[in-house]
């Protein structure tokens, strides 16, 4: 057996000049990787996900597998700040490790099988999928000193976890491979406990010691460079003393990893080659070869090494400590490796770690992101906009004046209003006819532009109402104010997820402070800084005898707009809302066929239950066929509602 699977590696010696024969050089940075990082547990019930488990006293967290190291690197920052709580400063603690997994493309493996190898095989494509995963590992494991170089995170020499290798792991044959402990630096894995039989399904490096000098203990420069080294070994013919070989590689090993941080290394010649080979690959499959960089002046300068610049830094671990619990756990509302998306996007990321969902791809410049449940998967994008939403409902939602025809014509109640799309018509109209009125203007279609008056206002402050309007939107819809209380229904599927009652933006005087100051001071307790001192807001103050050096009476509430919005103030009521309301509000939504809407309505009495044949009870303000789950997950007053969660149970 012995004899065979040796004779099998003599036959993969030629497996880099069939990849380029056929064509499939490309496919190799299909390899994908995943990261597992290990430390000592603080507690047994920090949870159980496949992002993060408890196992024989160790803490680990661990990505998917992806081709993407930038991807993958986001979802270790992910799972790093939702799980900071359990270990906050894991990079230092003692028999913390890193571990990188590497699957090859079955994309890459089939036609090397199907054109090449399947006769030397015997037809086995398990036995050639092993043996080319056998190869990687003796690869890997006969030049792990580079990795200890490169690598290693030590005072006391370049790595005290690959110094300390319980055993020496014997890749000789597969059989042996097979056979090595949980603790050795490489390690064949799959689904299967024979996996002989089964089929190896990919290969773990272990005991990487982790980098201080990041905050997640890797770099994406050294993700990258991994990958590659992966490839290369994976490329890199055997030689035919493969036992004698690997029993002389741990030895060098061990030397290499014992040195001194800052003396040369005995291995630095053969160093500079690989790095010299790496560069050769890199160009050869289109990746940028300048990763290669830090790796190759580490080589030149051993000063430049993780374990020299370690033990230039006496007090590095402990400020190390500090500045690693705060970069992980960051910002409630954040999650760090999806900063670049949207907040709902990152809330819905959020709540799919922690139920232990898969991470598809992502797009922070769409914002978009895929969530898989088993075979099932879906996108989204901002957070709400989902696989189900018709792209023809979302057109009419935007458009204002036909969402209210159509709630008109269904019976509901809505504002009177009229579009218009010039303003000499505007102004005529507003002589004519509603320049006595308390009235709303905004955009026809579009975000903001909004401007309410409670009370009759000028001809001036209209005009510049209807200005502000068409920078959004070329019509302008002038409304009939309603007065009321206004609430945003988030309707998920056939139930309302939440409702918030909206406030407009206002300050409560504490006697003491100018109105200029408390909204300075306001807007820092906001997440948004929603609160302006423009010159509407000056217009709304006055109305009321003020200004922006008012000092308020303490307890005296000054409002500095009408229009209610999000950004501002917010109570979550869905407890105190009548059930009518939530079932109006769900069949608004299936009206335009939403499954996720945001529906506003001004209701005088949230207590008295709806009753069709009188519609004055509800006022419908319009719907949204993308709301926002922000102001629902950070409600100003009352309990938020798992918003998030009933969004995944709906789309998944």
């Amino acid at each position: 057996m012995k004899a065979k699977n040796q004779q099998r590696s003599m036959m993969m010696k030629d497996l880099e000049q069939q990849i380029q024969r056929l064509g499939l050089v490309p496919l190799l940075t299909h390899l994908q990787v995943r990261l597992s990082k290990v430390v000592p547990a603080s507690s047994d019930d920090a949870g159980q996900t496949p992002y993060w488990y408890v196992h024989a006293g160790q803490f680990i967290r661990q990505t998917d597998w992806q081709a993407d190291p930038q991807q993958v690197l986001a979802q270790l920052a992910a799972i790093d700040s939702l799980t900071a709580a359990e270990t906050p400063t894991i990079l230092s603690e003692k028999g913390a490790q890193l571990q990188i997994g590497w699957q090859l493309p079955a994309a890459l493996l089939v036609p090397l099988f199907t054109q090449v190898y399947h006769k030397e095989f015997n037809d086995d494509y398990i036995a050639f999928s092993n043996a080319v995963y056998l190869q990687l590992d003796q690869n890997l494991t006969r030049l792990r000193y580079a990795l200890s170089y490169w690598l290693g995170a030590s005072r006391n020499g370049r790595s005290v976890l690959n110094r300390k290798t319980a055993q020496f792991a014997d890749a000789a044959t597969l059989q042996t491979a097979l056979r090595v402990g949980a603790d050795a630096p490489v390690r064949l894995v799959g689904t299967h406990a024979d996996l002989a039989k089964h089929g190896i399904d990919g290969l773990v490096i272990q005991r990487l010691d982790l980098d201080p000098f990041t905050t997640d203990g890797i770099s994406l420069t050294t993700l990258h460079f991994l990958k590659l080294w992966a490839i290369f070994c994976l490329l890199l013919p055997l030689p035919k003393d493969i036992n004698k070989q690997l029993h002389l590689a741990e030895q060098f090993n061990q030397k290499v990893a014992s040195e001194q941080p800052n003396a040369t290394t005995q291995a630095q010649k053969s160093l500079l080659q690989l790095v010299q080979n790496l560069q050769q690959l890199a160009v050869h499959l289109q990746l940028n070869p300048t990763v290669l960089d830090l790796y190759a002046a580490a080589v030149k300068d051993p000063k430049l090494t993780k374990s020299a610049r370690l033990a230039a830094t006496p007090d590095f671990v402990a400020q190390q400590q500090q500045w690693v619990a705060i970069e992980q756990k960051g910002h409630p509302e954040q999650l760090r490796g999806y900063l670049d998306f949207s907040p709902a996007s990152q809330a819905v990321l959020t709540t799919a770690y922690q139920q232990g969902l898969q991470i598809g791809n992502v797009d922070a410049g769409a914002d978009l992101i895929q969530i898989k449940r088993g075979t099932h998967s879906t996108w989204l994008q901002q957070g709400t906009v989902t696989a189900k939403t018709p792209l023809v409902a979302a057109k009419v939602v935007a458009d204002r004046q036909v969402v209210k025809q159509q709630l008109a014509q269904a019976g509901l109640n809505v504002p009177a209003g009229h579009v218009y799309t010039s303003w000499a018509d505007a102004q005529n109209d507003f002589n004519t006819s509603f320049g006595q009125k308390a009235l709303v203007v905004k955009p026809k279609q579009g975000c903001g532009g909004v401007t309410a008056f409670t009370r009759p206002t000028s001809l001036a402050v209209f005009q510049a109402a209807f200005e502000k309007a068409q920078q959004v939107n070329r019509q302008v819809l002038v409304e009939s104010f309603v007065a009321g209380t206004s609430y945003r229904f988030l309707v998920i599927g056939t139930h309302v997820a939440s409702v918030l009652e909206r406030v407009a933006a206002n300050v409560v005087g504490d006697g003491r402070t100018t109105i200029a100051d408390l909204i300075t001071h306001k807007n820092g307790t906001l997440q948004e800084k929603a609160l302006q001192l423009d010159d509407r807001a000056q217009q709304v103050l006055a109305t009321q005898g003020y200004s922006a050096a008012t000092i308020l009476p303490r307890g005296t509430q000054a409002w500095l707009q009408h229009e209610t919005d999000l950004r501002n103030e917010r109570l979550e009521v869905s407890a105190d809302m009548d059930a009518t309301y939530q079932e109006l509000a769900v069949a608004i939504a299936r009206q335009f066929h939403l499954g996720v809407a945001g529906v506003d309505l001004i209701i005088p009495n949230l207590y008295l239950a709806y009753q069709p044949d009188q519609p004055q009870l509800a006022t419908v303000l319009g719907l949204h066929a993308a709301p926002d789950l922000m102001p629902h997950l950070q409600p100003t007053f009352g309990d938020k509602r798992p918003v998030t969660t009933k969004l995944l149970q709906y789309v998944l």
